[in-house]
């Protein structure tokens, strides 16, 4: 496993620590009806703004697979597809020399973590953390 207690080793060497993490069952609610690729955007769109508000830096998308799901006929609401079913949001913080710099990023994986998904371990080590995270004084 990649992340021990919270902190993973980038690819480029830095080390990074988990400050917290949100999950929740991305279709909780949708009590009727077939989850869609427009209504999955609107998902992940609303997702990003709503961290962007929160923190005041933008957050990184893990760009998540969606599924497509089969359907007879044409569905009158949009492309039938499934995003994996555990959607996470994770605050990620490196501290020294008077800084601090926080990249908060978001992901869909198939079960509650942890373990991380193999594929998002792989895309957050390959983080470019020094574009992507916000430098604050400390």
């Amino acid at each position: 496993m990649v992340m021990e207690n919270g902190k993973i080793v980038l690819a480029s060497g830095g080390t990074i620590q988990m400050h917290s993490l949100r999950q929740w069952l991305v279709y909780s609610g949708l009590l009727e009806g077939l989850p869609t690729r427009e209504m999955n955007n609107r998902k992940i769109d609303a997702l990003r703004r709503e961290a962007r508000d929160r923190t005041g830096h933008e957050p990184f998308l893990i760009d998540p697979a969606q599924e497509p799901i089969e359907y007879d006929g044409k569905y009158p609401f949009g492309e039938p597809a499934l995003l994996p079913p555990v959607g996470c949001e994770a605050d990620f913080v490196q501290s020294g020399g008077g800084y601090e710099m926080r990249l908060t990023v978001i992901w869909f994986q198939h079960d509650y973590a942890f373990p991380l998904d193999p594929e998002v371990e792989r895309a957050l080590i390959g983080l470019d953390w020094k574009r992507l995270a916000q430098e604050l004084e400390i």
